[in-house]
């Protein structure tokens, strides 16, 4: 099926999904993105991105379920997730598509990548997708409780319903899943990782560190990585940065 400008809902492998579609002008000559938001987020958080690229491409995002107008219910985590985004891509009904995730969608498309990539042309990274550094001293589970506890307090805020269960598995998912976490060393597409260079807020440190990007070059994944100076995990969204990249 083709999608229409604006709100869409198809049935997914796990019930269904709300997508949004910013259109390209030139439908005959279009390279649609295909974008896959934060653990927190929604299709809303690639609003900034849509506005920048202006018509010039279509840009699709959905509402990962357990978020905004997909459905809440399980199973959660980035294989689960990566089996919705196989259904979006297929209502897309383009030849082939630009994969983009940010943070704990960047694991999605990464996976998807990694297991279908056929149809797909690229994937560029925002601040996710390369594995997450656990300290030597911390285990993965402490990690994940701490991120955690500054995250889930405050879901009653988003302008988007968005469930705890959702958002907590998710993010033990991309950090403690073996094959989640380095589904990158798979993928055989061309990649664009952006990486910011202050962590979720300044002062903190990366989200994805130097060294953690020489062990994917060493193995072999064909990436441009690019470091995009002043800006945190989540700022960098609204950097030209973004923009260039996908152009």
């Amino acid at each position: 099926m083709a999608l229409t400008a604006g709100s869409n809902t198809i049935d997914g492998p796990h019930g269904q999904l709300h997508i949004h579609v910013w259109p390209a002008a030139d439908p005959a000559n279009d390279r649609p993105i295909v974008a896959v938001h934060g653990v927190d987020g929604s299709h809303e958080s690639w609003s900034g991105v849509a506005e920048a690229v202006a018509g010039t491409r279509t840009l699709i995002a959905f509402d990962l379920r357990g978020r905004g107008a997909s459905s809440h219910e399980g199973p959660f985590g980035v294989v689960a997730h990566a089996n919705d985004l196989a259904a979006v891509i297929d209502a897309v009904a383009a030849a082939e598509v630009t994969l983009l995730g940010h943070s704990f969608g960047g694991h999605v498309v990464a996976r998807l990548a990694a297991d279908r990539p056929a149809g797909v042309a690229g994937v560029v990274l925002v601040d996710g997708g390369p594995p997450r550094v656990v300290p030597e001293d911390m285990a993965p589970e402490a990690l994940v409780a701490g991120a955690l506890s500054n995250i889930v307090p405050n879901l009653g805020a988003k302008r988007y319903p968005i469930t705890a269960e959702a958002v907590e598995y998710d993010f033990a998912s991309m950090v403690v899943e073996h094959a989640a976490a380095r589904a990158l060393f798979a993928v055989t597409v061309p990649v664009y990782l952006l990486r910011a260079e202050l962590g979720v807020a300044p002062g903190l440190p990366p989200v994805v560190p130097d060294a953690v990007v020489a062990e994917l070059e060493a193995a072999g994944v064909v990436m441009s990585d690019q470091v995009v100076p002043g800006v945190t995990h989540f700022s960098i969204l609204a950097d030209p940065a973004l923009t260039a990249a996908l152009a």
